[in-house]
């Protein structure tokens, strides 16, 4: 398999993972008020937007392999709680604490098809 269509394979991983996380996660949390089209939209674009960085950018500056899934797994969450934060116009404090549960969800569970 190409290098690109496992890119592919690891999106559409990623994305199943994490929107599954996300939506457990949004319906323990009654007050939160984001539309689901918005979410489901929302948490797509965080993975899609996130993913090629690590795919492609990273690999070429970063060589030892637990550096690279620190920065990696850093570069998710962070990346994607900004992107969450001013989405779906809440706070900040809220994204990273969301955004963290779903990437360490999808982190553990994609390392057992990974592996």
């Amino acid at each position: 398999m190409s290098y690109e269509a496992q890119f592919f394979q690891s999106l559409a991983l990623t994305i199943t993972l994490e929107l599954g996380a996300a939506i457990l996660l949004k319906k323990f949390a009654a007050h939160w008020k984001v539309a689901w089209p918005q979410f489901i939209v929302g948490v797509i674009l965080a993975s899609t937007l996130t993913l090629p960085y690590v795919w492609f950018l990273f690999p070429a500056f970063i060589k030892s392999r637990p550096i690279f899934i620190l920065a990696s797994e850093m570069w998710a969450w962070w990346g994607e709680a900004f992107f969450y934060k001013y989405f779906f116009n809440t706070s900040f404090k809220k994204m990273l604490v969301f955004s963290g549960i779903v990437n360490a969800f999808s982190f553990g569970v994609g390392s057992i098809f990974i592996n």
